[in-house]
């Protein structure tokens, strides 16, 4: 994600940085930086409040800012599910696509010997700035992951909200399964862009619709409807199913397992129409006065063939129990989390159990010998009794 630019620095009163400091788990000098490039500027006056911070008004700078502030907040979560997920505590760690740093950070206060790589000098720059202000140093390199090298192996790997921006998604799953030591992790939360509210609006410019598009027409989408609102070329590449995903990771030798929130649930009928009340509006209320026509028959379409696949998938999950996971995984969960270990080390991956003997009935035991003396001697005597009649 990116920051909304806005000319000069916000000038925030000493109480509502040490708030903002507390709260987020940040540093003085990433949170006074932070704001020379984000936020909404209210001139000749120091902001002391939230609702100075954020303008209603403008739902993606309120969504930036807030995944700005949360980056250590959200890495130390991230950090804490690995730890408990796979058991490695300690070791080296490299996070793909670190932007404002918060992953990095959150591994190096734990004792990692942690580091990360971002594309974007800007990020880069905030990044390092937020590692060496916690007393890490530089820990982020510049560049493009898959034309730099050296990077040595890594007992966890993570790359967060990142690889639906990267233009060769399979080259780099490939780098960074190759990177991981024996027993290794790889760590992945990849949007998904077919979840029904990611549909509604997206997560990075809040479009309708344009996450169900191939890249080239969802590029051509944003440059007519928001390009000069973020003033950066369109950053997403392709959204690919779960599958393709986990496919990909299973390719490189890895063992992949998608975490659910407990037992997956579908939805009841009412709650369901009221997902489709909700795409409906925003098909309704969707404005595209920018676009081509092309373009926006292009949409209706890709939405009219969505809709009609979510019902026809719920339909069938509905009487068929074992399509209850596809469907959640396809149309309610907005974000993926993907834990994968490379075999050896202390990881043994779990023996496959055949699913089909697993849910067999157990074999009856034999009964007990004395039950079988009485069995048989009471046939015995039935026997005589009817010989001697």
């Amino acid at each position: 994600m990116s920051a909304v630019e806005t000319p000069g620095p916000l000038l925030l009163t000493p109480k509502f940085r040490n708030e903002i400091v507390q709260r987020f788990g940040l540093t003085e000098a990433f949170v006074q930086q932070m704001f020379g490039a984000t936020g909404r500027k209210t001139p000749g006056k120091e902001i002391d409040q939230w609702e100075d911070l954020i303008d209603p008004a403008q739902q993606m700078s309120s969504a930036y800012i807030h995944f700005a502030l949360s980056n250590v907040v959200r890495g130390r979560q991230a950090r804490d599910l690995i730890v408990r997920e796979t058991g490695i505590k300690s070791g080296r760690s490299l996070d793909v696509g670190s932007a404002y740093g918060g992953m990095v950070a959150a591994f190096a206060e734990s004792g990692f010997a942690a580091q990360g790589v971002e594309i974007d000098a800007a990020w880069c720059d905030l990044g390092n700035l937020n590692c060496r202000s916690k007393g890490f140093g530089d820990l982020i390199r510049c560049g493009d992951f898959l034309t730099q090298s050296d990077f040595g192996k890594h007992d966890v790997v993570t790359c967060n909200d990142v690889i639906e921006h990267v233009m060769a998604p399979r080259q780099a799953i490939e780098k960074m399964a190759a990177m991981l030591n024996p027993g290794g992790a790889l760590y992945l939360v990849i949007p998904n862009g077919r979840s029904w509210d990611h549909v509604v609006r997206d997560g990075h410019y809040g479009q309708f619709a344009i996450n169900l598009l191939d890249h080239h027409a969802a590029a051509a989408y944003y440059d007519a409807a928001c390009r000069s609102m973020f003033g950066r070329p369109y950053s997403c590449g392709e959204f690919y199913d779960l599958e393709w995903y986990v496919d990909v990771i299973g390719a490189q030798g890895l063992h992949a397992r998608v975490r659910r929130p407990g037992v997956v649930k579908l939805p009841e009928q009412a709650a369901f129409d009221e997902i489709l009340a909700k795409l409906d509006k925003a098909n309704a209320e969707w404005k595209p006065a920018k676009l081509p026509e092309i373009l926006v028959d292009n949409v209706r379409n890709a939405f009219a063939r969505y809709r009609r696949a979510l019902e026809r998938d719920y339909a069938a999950a509905r009487v068929d129990p074992s399509k209850h996971e596809h469907f959640a995984d396809t149309y309610l969960t907005p974000f993926w989390t993907v834990i994968a270990r490379r075999p050896g080390g202390n990881y043994v991956p779990a023996t496959p159990v055949d699913s089909a003997a697993a849910k067999a009935p157990p074999a009856p035991s034999a009964p007990p010998r004395s039950q079988m003396r009485r069995v048989l001697g009471g046939v015995k005597r039935r026997f005589l009794r009817l010989v001697s009649a």
